[in-house]
């Protein structure tokens, strides 16, 4: 029996310490189980992952500075999610998840917008659930690479 991973299960690494981050680009190449011999025992295949750097840094601003948390009010308060990559690469889209939640793609030109692209969601709706939020973004390259920033977390208050 031969078990292959689907693309949207692949999973990503988040968020470590001092913005090293990485992504996991293949989680389990493929995994196979036989019985040997009639004998109660299994194969196991390999697993093949790659760690690439995580070019991908997500932040919020807040009085001025970037930080990866923030509080907010309800109704008042803007909430822009801020997504940034180094300046050797070619970001073609970025997506924003919040709570788990997949946001619309949004294209990104770096001829217009440079290595930085600002998601701005606007004011806060008045019938938003106050509570803590997490979100990140994925960024999907030229070449069809597709990183994860690291979370933030903002807190949204009445």
């Amino acid at each position: 029996m031969n078990i292959m991973l689907k693309e949207e299960y692949k999973a990503y690494i988040f968020h470590r310490r001092n913005y090293s981050y990485m992504v996991w680009k293949e989680v389990l190449a493929g995994i196979t189980g036989a019985l040997i011999g009639g004998a109660v025992g299994y194969y196991l295949g390999y697993k093949s992952v790659t760690y690439e750097p995580m070019p991908v840094t997500a932040y919020l601003l807040t009085n001025n500075q970037m930080v990866i948390n923030a509080a907010y009010t309800i109704g008042k308060d803007t909430l822009q999610i801020y997504t940034m990559v180094p300046q050797n690469t070619n970001p073609v889209s970025v997506q924003a998840i919040i709570n788990g939640q997949a946001l619309g793609t949004h294209k990104w030109n770096i001829s217009e917008t440079g290595y930085t692209y600002v998601i701005n969601f606007g004011t806060i709706p008045t019938n938003t659930s106050p509570g803590t939020y997490y979100a990140y973004t994925i960024v999907t390259m030229a070449n069809g690479r597709k990183y994860a920033s690291n979370y933030v977390f903002f807190t949204l208050n009445k």
